[in-house]
């Protein structure tokens, strides 16, 4: 098979990579992959045969007490065929092909049990390949005496049956015991013990589909044992291991050269947005433009890149040229004057509160240069009114007069109403008394773990709002411009900096309106805006390529590897 040239030429992504294992055992287990392997052995006995034995072989092992007699088996039924086999496989049971025990623990409270020299293994300490390393708690004699642990033997296959780990593996390379979270097999003499490690990981679906539903999830011997499964000739069995073996050594160098060519990608992508950000950043775009495509292949590249593209913005870096073709523009100490000259207006008309006045910004505070005609502020200085809901959680429900936002209803791309509650009008006037959301004020979440998401508020009718958000009022500056600054990196990095409360972190009212911000000309901020706007829209192609991308892959795998098996 020519596995690795083929998907050299794919260029093979890291993500893809677990789910190229998982198509090559399914494949194994179908025998998909042994097609030429029989063709070449045509007078391998078929598996009939084997299964002949193997029933005599567990007869004997009865007949000398070496393992007990169990109920038998239920016949298969054709409903049960989870997949075409050759026809010199035949179908079974797991439970037909070895004896399988559940582990346990034995009694915390005898002392006597624990700290021996038996290894004692948990379902967490399984690792889907050879373990020939010791547990991490041994138990001793007496507790394999006097408890119901099974003590398994090298080359046991052990499988997980419980919570997150079902359907983890292992094949033992020492002497072991386990918990009653993993269920180990010992194989009859016709039972390839690395077939039925590889076939384990091939059924892992299932298992873990028959798990759930459970405030626990967990699978049991019973139904592991009940498992129907295609069994080939022991001969076969062993072909399969080799080519299994051979192909995940291949896909394992493909993943290695894939991670290696994603680092390089990364290191240059991560060399370019620093360039960008504080270094030459028209060179830079200069630069990164032409390989937008080619680099930015993840997710997390393109989140990354809209991270600095705010960053750009509240630099001014963005617009070196438009001020360049707009000199005349009217400074931003100018525009901070209009503000508050037109704040001390709505104070003296009583439609705004006067608050104590803000500290001056010391030369220490100031983190970036900034450019010719822009000035810092803080925010609540350019701001009109930054202030929050409701401080007590007031009686709400799916029906009422007005619509309650809360931190979940708050979105990068605006505010979601489902799974919205709604107030009284009585407790809507109480709130809004305080917290007056009208059309275009900012809304930024302020609490918990979702602290530094924000939106501009879209909806034109009044509604209540919990103290998670923060409402601000832009007044003379762009809100949009605004919203940009308060969710780039910078202003991120800053807000989130010492962070009250324990149990749920808190931005306060005081450290928002004392955040020193980069407040540029207020037709700079439109210029901003249009450009951060169009940059994003790009970004969002991007992901939109990416999200294509990996609804392609699964299928486009599944359909390559088939291909290469079927060339031999």
């Amino acid at each position: 098979m020519h596995l690795l040239k083929y998907f050299k030429k794919l260029s093979l992504q890291p993500e893809n990579a677990d789910t190229l294992r998982g198509l090559i055992l399914d494949l194994a287990i179908r025998g998909r992959l042994t097609e030429d392997w029989r063709v070449a052995n045509p007078d391998v006995e078929p598996a009939t045969e084997l299964l002949k034995r193997i029933q005599a072989e567990k007869a004997q092992l009865i007949k000398e007490k070496k393992i007990r007699k169990e109920k038998p088996l239920p016949e298969i039924k054709e409903e049960e065929y989870i997949y075409e086999i050759p026809q010199v496989w035949v179908y079974e049971r797991l439970g037909n092909i070895g004896d399988w025990g559940a582990g346990a623990t034995p009694k915390r409270s005898e002392p006597a049990f624990y700290g021996g020299e038996i290894n004692w293994f948990k379902s967490g300490e399984l690792n889907n390949g050879l373990i020939d390393y010791e547990s991490k708690e041994k138990i001793t004699d007496l507790a394999v005496e006097k408890s119901s642990v099974r003590l398994n033997r090298p080359g046991d296959i052990l499988i997980a049956m419980y919570g997150a780990t079902i359907g983890k593996t292992a094949k033992l390379g020492v002497p072991g015991t386990t918990n009653q979270a993993v269920c180990a097999c010992t194989c009859f003499k016709e039972v390839d013990n690395d077939f039925l490690h590889l076939l384990l990981k091939a059924l892992k679906p299932i298992f873990t589909d028959q798990g759930e539903g459970g405030a626990q999830p967990n699978i049991s011997r019973v139904k592991i044992r009940n498992q129907v499964f295609g069994l080939p000739p022991l001969p076969e069995q062993k072909a399969i291991v080799q080519i299994v073996d051979r192909l995940m050594d291949e896909v394992a160098a493909l993943e290695a050269q894939a991670r290696q060519r994603q680092q390089l990608r990364e290191q240059y992508v991560q060399s370019a947005l620093r360039q960008l950000t504080t270094g030459d950043s028209r060179t830079a775009w200069r630069e990164l433009l032409p390989q937008f495509s080619r680099f930015f292949t993840s997710r997390e590249s393109v989140e990354a890149l809209k991270a600095s593209i705010l960053q750009l913005a509240v630099q001014g870096k963005l617009t070196t040229r438009w001020r360049a073709a707009h000199p005349e523009v009217e400074p931003a100490a100018v525009l901070l004057e209009k503000i508050k000259a037109e704040k001390a207006r709505l104070i003296k008309e009583k439609k705004i509160r006067k608050e104590k006045p803000l500290p001056a910004i010391s030369e220490e505070e100031v983190p970036f240069e900034l450019p010719e005609g822009w000035v810092w502020c803080r925010l609540g200085e350019a701001m009109f009114k930054i202030t929050d809901g409701t401080h007590h959680s007031p009686p709400n429900s799916k029906n009422g007069e007005f619509k309650y936002i809360t931190a979940k209803n708050i979105k990068s791309e605006g505010i979601d109403f489902t799974n919205l509650t709604y107030v009284s009008k009585e407790v809507h006037e109480e709130i809004y008394a305080r917290c007056n959301p009208e059309l275009g004020d900012i809304l930024y979440i302020k609490d918990g773990a979702t602290t530094g998401i924000g939106c501009i508020n879209n909806i034109r009718e009044e509604f209540s709002m919990l103290s998670s958000v923060a409402l601000i009022k832009t007044g003379l500056s762009y809100n949009k411009y605004v919203l940009y600054s308060m969710v780039s990196p910078y202003y991120y990095n800053y807000i989130r900096g010492d962070m009250s409360g324990v149990a749920i972190t808190r931005v306060t009212l005081t450290k928002l309106k004392n955040t020193i911000s980069p407040l540029p000309p207020l037709p700079e901020q439109q210029a901003i805006v249009a450009i951060v706007d169009q940059l994003m829209d790009f970004c969002d192609a991007l992901l939109g390529q990416i999200e294509r991308r990996e609804l392609q892959s699964a299928d486009f795998l599944r359909a390559a590897v088939r291909e290469v098996a079927e060339e031999g």
